[in-house]
């Protein structure tokens, strides 16, 4: 009777350890499966983080290239005015043509305005010049977004007041 009884608990354990084993390769398969799909959407989210910063690194490009353009100009060439290079349409700078290809997905609006700011610790004491605005944007699903936005002061010299 003992020994019927080893044999039963034999067969019995042989059964039940195909049955977690399945289990097992199961669960184990359904852990790799979501171990794959977290690495591979973190590859992706990564590969987008990449892609945006390559895109603000080539809009503060594009806009700090505009904004030299305009600082080398003499005080008078700059009348107040915008105007605007739709995504696709930007001008290089100093008329030049060509812009690489990266540059064609980006648009860019600048807008030079008379005006003055007052010098801090002298009251009354204010400084004309203009104020220079370079925004680059791009166009995602058919709206603008702004990418960047550069504003310098550029003040009149005295050499430019005296030359007047």
């Amino acid at each position: 009777m003992n020994h019927a009884r080893v044999n039963l608990m034999c067969i019995h354990n042989r059964t039940s350890r195909r049955g977690v084993t399945l289990i097992e390769c199961m669960v184990a398969i359904i852990i790799v499966t979501i171990a794959v799909l977290s690495a591979s959407m973190s590859i992706q989210h990564g590969i987008l983080a990449q892609e945006d910063a390559l895109r603000l690194s080539l809009a503060a490009s594009a806009a700090e290239s505009r904004l030299t353009e305009l600082l080398v100009r003499e005080y008078d060439q700059m009348t107040p005015s915008t105007t605007s290079e739709a995504v696709g349409a930007m001008m290089a700078p100093m008329g030049s043509n060509d812009l690489p290809a990266d540059y064609a997905s980006l648009g860019r609006q600048t807008q030079i305005a008379d005006d003055s700011i007052a010098i801090p610790g002298y009251t009354g004491l204010l400084l004309e010049g203009k104020m220079l605005t370079i925004e680059v944007f791009d166009s995602e699903g058919g709206q603008d977004r702004e990418l960047v936005r550069i504003r310098r002061f550029r003040p009149k010299t005295i050499e430019e007041e005296l030359a007047e």
